[in-house]
């Protein structure tokens, strides 16, 4: 994809460095819809096309660049960082109505640290928590927009950046009472599981069960 008009304007952050921006898309003549800000004029000379794997953006070439996505109404969508054409540091993501929607935090094109999402209404919808960075495990929590948590689970991330549930999986309903209980390993339950209805009903079986994230 080309830049459909580009403008090069030289602007001057807080901290008192030269950004180049660069208006790469638009969905109509003064609504952007893309905006990247880049570290040198050099690398906004090339602007670079970002694309999508695995639900993380990088671009085709190695360069430094801020990006602003905005919706048609002209609110902001999604801003975040690339160093060397790998997402990196803080992104964060809104609903057209400029509530959060998610922030998540990035090294290297590889997510980090913790994971936040929300409810349109500004709830907690899930977080997710690094707990080793060398193993790659991470722990987390579903909630409903009540409040109450609905699941709680453990994670496995692999080269490809792809999770698997790996561990204890426990499931509420929005009461609070018990649904669901589980070990899994590579998504799939081994051994004993435990299901309760809505009268607290027990139900148990051994019979493999597969769940995704």
């Amino acid at each position: 994809m080309r830049p459909i008009l580009v403008f090069i304007i030289f602007i001057v952050t807080s901290c008192g460095q030269k950004k180049v921006k660069v208006l790469w898309d638009e969905y109509s003549k003064g609504k952007p819809k893309t905006i990247y800000y880049f570290d040198s004029e050099d690398d906004a000379k090339q602007p670079p096309v970002v694309n999508v794997k695995n639900g993380v953006g990088y671009a085709n070439k190695p360069v430094s660049f801020d990006q602003e996505s905005y919706y048609e109404n002209g609110k902001l969508q999604s801003k975040g960082r690339f160093i060397k054409g790998q997402t990196c540091g803080l992104w964060q993501y809104f609903y057209e109505s400029g509530v959060h929607q998610a922030k998540s935090y990035y090294l290297n094109g590889a997510t980090r640290d913790t994971v936040y999402c929300w409810y349109p209404s500004g709830k907690l919808k899930r977080l997710l928590i690094e707990i080793d960075t060398i193993n790659h495990r991470w722990n987390g929590f579903d909630y409903y927009e009540n409040g109450n948590k609905s699941i709680e689970y453990h994670l496995l991330k692999d080269s490809l950046n792809n999770l698997t549930i790996d561990g204890t999986w426990k499931e509420w309903f929005d009461n609070g009472k018990e649904k669901f209980q589980a070990t899994l390993k590579n998504n799939w339950t081994f051994g004993k599981w435990q299901q309760w209805d809505t009268t607290g009903n027990l139900q148990e079986g051994e019979k493999q069960i597969n769940i995704t994230f």
